[in-house]
């Protein structure tokens, strides 16, 4: 669904570069991702230079892959990465939480940290 929605809006600021192959991401960083996978599980995180800077095992090997653009995420002094939640009530933000992870790629070990309600 990522390359669906990116090609239906390319030029979308709140969605990355998302492709079937991952040739199109060429000289740039991105992620590779299980098709239908979870939990951070079969996620791959390479630089532009196609190193890997971290990688998953888990049960979605076998679904095709999707290669997204690589956005940096928050990082605080202790080394944490942020991923920020969004929740929609009616077409208006109703909530907002984070997990919080001490590694690149968020998993189901991931801190919750509690929402705020607007």
């Amino acid at each position: 669904m990522l390359s669906i929605l990116y090609e239906l809006y390319p030029n979308h600021p709140n969605i990355l570069k998302a492709y079937d192959n991952e040739f199109s991401l060429s000289g740039s960083a991105y992620v590779s991702k299980s098709n239908f996978g979870r939990l951070g599980e079969n996620i791959t995180i390479l630089d532009e230079n196609r190193k890997v800077l971290e990688k998953t095992g888990g049960s979605y090997e076998k679904f095709s892959k999707v290669y997204q653009e690589y956005a940096y995420m928050y990082q605080d002094e202790d080394g944490d990465i942020y991923q920020a939640g969004m929740y929609l009530c009616g077409g208006k933000a109703s909530c907002l939480s984070f997990r919080r992870r001490d590694a690149l790629i968020i998993d189901d070990d991931a801190e919750f940290v509690s929402h705020v309600l607007f």
